[in-house]
């Protein structure tokens, strides 16, 4: 401390808290365990570990779970690194030590190969002896015989050696919150057919339902942890958008994700754990007079996000602008929040994301086209209503000062209907290059 405030004499010094860092981290591994991952471990003094098997789907993808879990990290002003690997040994190594990345399962020997020594979680003193015998990095390792090393370190040296390479497993011990909806089955003998488990999930299902209704909960999202006969932890999560005891959808839902458990050699205990659960908030379905009030979606929603991603699955919410393919954005398929409709003119069923060029004969500047020719087919228009002009939206680009966009709703002959528009107003160069435009259909 004298040699560094030496250096800079406006260093600011503070006593270490390590009672209030490990604090910040099971903090931090209690918000992971209820968005990420069914199976957290700390990894003390500045560490977490996540078991994200079956569980990066629903955020489309390892790489977007990534970004998702490092980001909102990072802006609250905390520097984090991560790694995705099939082993502990080698994700602990490359976000401490490598570039941020997801090691692929046959690329782990690529991956530790530059790193050093120290990466393997070795005690210092293994570290600077081998350090003193000239390896550096953990790829020196590799064709070196293993019997005099470990009769000079120890087993410590080639067990950290084999848990990152994938030769030697290594349990996980998971946190748990107190708090949590649990029911747990032990099995007499190690199980491993996919039927009697999903027969005994669906017993434990009832009996977690049964418990959250008691308790006036309803669950967000249920984990099912299994317990190895070789000591290992493996689960999986399911989520929904809207808290639910409602058992028969439950089941549905995890049913489908029971080949996802890797039963190894049998699994001797299962458990259910609503790790996300909140007060229940009664709906009402039914009108007076027995008639559902509105369509349920919410469970065809909660089959899709848990088969594709959240990702995938998605809502349009109307957004105030004169562009009609900026006037919806996509928001979570949970969020009950619809298109309203932002003009008194119709709008079609279905918009493309980006309009097609199309050639048209029409009678300028306000006539609707007689024929217009599209994706190589021709049409021959039969009726047509418009046009409705729409402006650039000058305060948001330069470019759109002067644009305009005619609009028009057309019926061909064999009673199709389309929505097309001429960019320009027929008549102003200035307005528009006066080419045509497919961008939607009338249902």
């Amino acid at each position: 401390m004298a040699h560094a405030t030496a250096l800079l004499s406006n260093l600011q010094i503070a006593e270490a808290n390590l009672a209030e860092d490990a604090k910040g981290l099971n903090g931090l591994a209690i918000w992971c365990l209820k968005k990420y991952s069914p199976l957290v471990a700390v990894d003390p003094p500045d560490g977490l570990w996540l078991d994200i098997t079956g569980c990066a789907g629903r955020f489309g993808g390892e790489a977007e779970l990534l970004r998702d879990l490092i980001n909102p990290i990072r802006s609250s002003g905390i520097e984090a690194r991560a790694a995705i690997a099939d082993t502990t040994g080698a994700a602990h190594a490359v976000a401490r030590y490598g570039d941020e990345a997801i090691i692929a399962s046959d690329a782990h020997p690529a991956a530790l190969h530059s790193l050093p020594i120290r990466a393997l979680r070795l005690p210092y003193e293994i570290a600077d002896g081998l350090h003193e015998l000239g390896f550096s990095q953990i790829g020196q390792l590799y064709n070196v015989a293993r019997a005099p090393l470990a009769r000079r370190f120890g087993i410590d040296l080639m067990r950290r050696y084999d848990q990152a390479v994938g030769n030697e497993s290594e349990p996980l011990k998971t946190i748990t919150l107190t708090d949590t909806p649990t029911v747990k089955r032990f099995f007499p003998e190690p199980v491993t057919h996919q039927e009697y488990i999903a027969k005994v999930l669906s017993g434990l299902v009832e009996a977690l339902c049964k418990q959250l209704e008691q308790k006036g909960l309803g669950a967000h999202s249920v984990d099912v942890i299994a317990n190895r006969v070789d000591n290992r932890t493996v689960g999986f999560r399911v989520a929904v958008g809207q808290s639910s005891h409602d058992a028969p959808h439950w089941l549905r839902l995890l049913t489908d994700k029971i080949p996802n458990i890797d039963t190894g050699y049998g699994i001797e205990a299962l458990e259910l754990r609503a790790t996300h659960s909140e007060k229940f908030q009664h709906r009402q379905t039914l009108s007076a007079l027995g008639n559902k009030t509105e369509a349920d979606t919410d469970s065809l929603t909660d089959i899709l996000v848990n088969r594709v991603g959240s990702s995938r699955v998605y809502r349009l919410q109307s957004v105030e602008s004169h562009v009609p393919e900026r006037s919806f954005k996509r928001i979570s398929a949970s969020k009950n929040i619809g298109l309203t409709q932002l003009s008194r003119w119709p709008r079609p069923s279905l918009v493309l994301s980006k309009p097609e060029a199309m050639k048209a004969i029409a009678l300028l500047p306000d006539n609707a086209p007689t024929y217009f020719t599209w994706r190589g087919r021709r049409y021959a228009v039969r009726l047509s209503d418009g046009p409705e002009r729409l402006f650039g939206e000058w305060w948001k680009r330069n470019a759109e000062v002067n644009s305009v966009r005619d609009y028009f709703l057309v019926e061909d002959t064999n009673g199709k209907r389309f929505w097309i528009f001429r960019r320009g107003d027929g008549l102003h160069p200035e307005t528009g290059s006066q080419e045509w435009f497919m961008h939607g259909f009338f249902a």
